[in-house]
């Protein structure tokens, strides 16, 4: 048998048996560190790991069982061995269990010490293999799904949680929250990731073709079938499927849907043949489908069939601690040399509701990293719909109390703030008031607020 060396920790305070055992684990070719006591240990901890520990269950100061528990809570993925004397093998094992990988009785023969320290090592390094795949996953959902909030901290945690699984997931959220990217993310950090992704916008596909492009066609099935197609299912065979717009299929397609979902075969438009499929499934809707059910437009028994594992997408609005992190990443995409965005810009960026979420936010950056200049962005560079805005906070923004208010003072205080949200750029500030630029030197003169 090959030898595996590795980093072993000994906790025990018999001199004489930690020293002849460390001798022992030694000749093997293992790296042994020795501590008289599990303080010393826990202490050690702090600067540096082990892959193996294997300590004395009865020593003066901490005893096995805490020093176990601490060791657990400090780095659970290391395996704990205990040595015990005859007489407290059942205290100790009821004691531990299930948190210590064995238990050894003094005692210990030295084949069977090394053998159980071999097979520990393997457990450790898979731990830690298994660690740093999950920590490269963790690193790859952050690249994809970005945001620091708790909304997409929560999208990130489902994401994670679902990926190796084979359930079918329904992602659900306003148009251009990021329902592909988050189908994209699932894909890419599961065991499908080398497979094909297959992104199906089923609102595109005419009625009279949902078949045949869903599920493939035979040639001369139908006028204009002039060769033999494999349909999207077939192309995402092994891989993952992306069914966006799921809501918009028509109710005979949404059928032959059912039954692919539930059967895990298609049968191509033009023969009687069922092909076997493997392909994970997705789906995606911005609308409400329960409504829709209500008004017979979609097939319940297929709402709860796609339903299985639901993930929502806020809205940008929703989650506008993400927008200076989101924008950041967005600009690297489309160039790894992006401007910066000045404070007044960013503030435009922070006090806009996004109707369109992060599509809109990308276009948006997309035309003002045109138009900056110096590497900066500047607040007169962020052409959004702002009269759009107005319309939809106006009835929100003002509620007229009891005593009244003066309209002249509520115009001057609301010139003053658009000014300073704009760093005096009557331009952008006219912009943010719904109203030209004309009409707000006007005001501004009225109420003599230009400088001198």
């Amino acid at each position: 048998m090959t030898k595996m060396s590795g980093k072993i920790w000994f906790i025990e305070d018999d001199n004489n048996l930690r020293h002849i055992l460390s001798a022992v684990m030694r000749d093997e070719g293992h790296e042994v560190r020795e501590f008289p006591y599990a303080e010393n240990a826990l202490k050690a901890l702090q600067e540096e790991l082990p892959e193996v520990i294997l300590t004395d269950f009865q020593m003066p100061g901490m005893n096995g069982v805490e020093f176990l528990r601490e060791v657990k809570n400090i780095v659970p993925q290391v395996p704990v061995i205990i040595l015990t004397a005859y007489g407290s093998v059942e205290l100790a094992v009821e004691s531990m269990k299930p948190d210590a990988y064995d238990f050894l009785t003094k005692p210990v023969s030295n084949d069977h010490l090394l053998i159980v320290i071999r097979n520990a090592l393997e457990l450790s390094r898979a731990n830690a293999q298994l660690n740093q795949q999950s920590e490269s996953r963790k690193e790859l959902l952050s690249s994809i799904i970005v945001g620091d909030s708790k909304q997409i901290l929560k999208v990130r945690e489902l994401v994670s949680r679902i990926a190796e699984q084979n359930t079918t997931v329904l992602l659900s959220g306003e148009t251009g929250t990021g329902k592909e990217v988050a189908a994209r993310a699932i894909h890419s950090i599961s065991s499908r990731s080398s497979k094909p992704f297959i992104a199906v916008n089923c609102s595109a596909i005419p009625e009279n073709l949902v078949e045949s492009e869903l599920f493939g066609h035979k040639k001369g099935a139908f006028t204009g079938a002039v060769s033999d197609r494999k349909g999207f299912f077939l192309s995402a065979d092994c891989g993952t499927i992306f069914l966006d717009e799921i809501g918009d299929l028509p109710l005979n397609a949404q059928a032959k849907l059912l039954r692919v979902l539930e059967e895990q075969v298609v049968t191509p438009v033009g023969t009687s043949t069922e092909i076997k499929i493997d392909a994970r499934v997705i789906t995606a809707t911005n609308r409400n489908l329960e409504e829709m059910i209500k008004n017979k437009t979609f097939r319940e028994d297929l709402f709860y069939r796609i339903n299985v594992f639901p993930i929502h997408l806020p809205s940008l609005r929703e989650r506008k601690d993400d927008i200076s992190i989101l924008a950041t990443h967005l600009m690297k995409q489309k160039n790894s040399d992006s401007p910066e965005i000045s404070n007044a810009a960013m503030q435009l960026l922070l006090d806009y509701d996004w109707p369109g979420n992060v599509r809109e936010l990308d276009n948006v950056l997309e035309r003002a990293m045109v138009f900056a200049e110096d590497g900066i962005i500047l607040s007169e560079h962020i052409e959004i719909n702002v009269r759009h805005e107005s319309a939809a906070i106006g009835k929100a923004f003002i509620e007229l109390p009891d005593t009244g208010v003066s309209l002249e003072e509520l115009e001057i205080e609301l010139i003053r703030q658009a000014l300073k949200r704009t760093e005096g750029n009557q331009t952008h500030a006219a912009r943010l008031l719904g109203i030209t630029r004309s009409a707000l030197l006007y005001r501004m003169e009225k109420h003599g607020l230009i400088e001198k």
